[in-house]
């Protein structure tokens, strides 16, 4: 008996100096679901109140959406274009409904079982001018870069995020 109590508390002592520090002091990788609800929170605005520009969603992309994204975005730096490129981004994000100056709030992020997506996805519900929008948004996460990237969204009546920007 006294053995196997001296054994395991070597063991036990092993583990823990063999372990590395930045094992050891990792912070806890957040859901998918509250990655998204963080996201959407400090990007929803107030009717006539500007959403922050494309960077934050650009950076939200998967490498293989992210190039598409470039590709369809207007790259012309006059207002006009610059209006048009903002609104192709407002509707991306928050599905069909989000034009300029409409007033969106976030209602509530669901995470659904993986098997429903067959992987990572969130049911994201919205307010757009008092309309309801669900959004379904599906992502992995990189373990390399340990952080969390959108790979598609679903607005609902076959359209998506891939097939918007194809």
């Amino acid at each position: 008996m006294t053995q196997s109590i001296s054994q395991r508390f070597c063991l036990a002592l092993l583990l823990f100096f063999t372990i590395p520090p930045s094992a050891q002091a990792q912070q806890a990788i957040p859901t998918f679901g509250a990655w998204l609800q963080s996201f959407y929170e400090s990007r929803t605005a107030p009717q006539g109140e500007s959403v922050p520009g494309t960077d934050p969603f650009r950076n939200l992309l998967s490498a293989e959406m992210r190039q598409l994204y470039e590709e369809t975005r207007p790259t012309s730096t006059d207002a006009a274009s610059q209006d048009a490129a903002d609104a192709l981004t407002r509707a991306l994000i928050y599905g069909p409904g989000a034009r300029p100056g409409a007033a969106i709030t976030l209602i509530e992020v669901t995470e659904r079982p993986w098997w429903y997506s067959f992987g990572n996805s969130a049911r994201v519900t919205l307010s757009i001018d008092g309309v309801k929008q669900i959004l379904i948004v599906k992502g992995y996460f990189d373990r390399v870069a340990c952080r969390w990237f959108v790979i598609d969204i679903e607005y609902g009546s076959g359209r998506t995020l891939r097939r918007e920007l194809i």
